[in-house]
């Protein structure tokens, strides 16, 4: 049987970014965690009330909206329905200032509670 070497991912991204500078090759700069929460600071995950989703789940209707002034959002975000992570994803490019903003779905399936959460997020460069 053929051991398996696991690494950790951001040890290996530094390894590879020393190598990388060592080469005298430019390195691209990467975002840290501080800018990315900073990109989905700007999306706001809000409820707004829709007939269809009160009439046939009991719930309201789960929102998202951008709140940067100028800039488009790209997101990535993952269903999570009665607090397990799902396999669907959702992908989009948020324009700013949306008043009305895009529907994710409703709050309840079939009573259990569903949400969804900001896995990746990025301004789109105009």
């Amino acid at each position: 049987m053929k051991k398996v070497h696991r690494t950790n991912a951001s040890a290996a991204g530094l390894a590879f970014g020393l190598l990388l500078s060592c080469t005298g090759l430019p390195v691209a700069a990467q975002a840290s965690d501080d800018q990315a929460e900073d990109v989905s600071s700007h999306l706001e995950i809000y409820k707004e009330f829709d007939g269809r989703c009160q009439g046939l789940r009991r719930g309201d209707a789960r929102m998202i909206r951008n709140n940067h002034p100028d800039k488009s959002i790209k997101y990535r975000m993952v269903r999570v329905l009665n607090g397990k992570r799902q396999a669907s994803i959702i992908q989009d490019t948020i324009a700013p200032g949306e008043e009305n903003g895009q529907k994710l779905g409703c709050e309840k399936v079939s009573d259990r509670e569903q949400n969804w959460r900001v896995i990746r997020a990025e301004f789109v460069a105009e």
